[in-house]
């Protein structure tokens, strides 16, 4: 698995991120070829990225919240946040001519990029955990001293 950043953007390469992305990039640059050459594919490029695109990111808000941040945060609210998103972008790509815009690429770009926030706050959490458990230990045998 490999961290690959880019001016501001993150992403974490492996196979689900090449395939899922390269799909939604595929989409968008096949809607904006459509639009280009004056076609219409009477919806059937919406349809299948709804089910693609919507399906693996019910999959993705539904794994379970790590550190504390998650459980504070809560699974119901990465559930709604990214329903929304994704809700948001289905519908605005059947909408016509404005779904030639990049909103499939976007939308899971964002999807991957609050995924990989959430690994990292997860690791700083557990640092902290260890480094508050490590302090009261010390708290605890300077007391021990006195």
């Amino acid at each position: 698995m490999i961290i690959v950043e880019l001016f501001p953007i993150k992403i974490k390469f492996n196979i689900e991120t090449i395939f899922i992305l390269g799909s939604a990039i595929a989409f968008d640059l096949i809607g904006i070829a459509l639009i280009c050459f004056g076609l219409d594919d009477l919806g059937i490029l919406d349809t299948v990225g709804v089910l693609i695109f919507d399906s693996w990111a019910i999959h993705k808000s539904l794994s379970p919240p790590s550190g504390r941040r998650g459980r504070r945060r809560g699974k119901n609210k990465k559930v709604k946040n990214i329903l929304k998103r994704m809700l948001g972008s289905s519908i605005a790509e059947a909408i016509p001519y404005l779904g030639a815009l990049p909103f499939w690429s976007y939308n899971i770009y964002m999807i991957l990029k609050d995924q990989i926030e959430d690994e990292e706050m997860a690791v700083y959490d557990q640092q902290m955990e260890e480094i508050e458990a490590r302090e009261a230990e010390e708290m605890a045998q300077e007391e021990d001293d006195e």
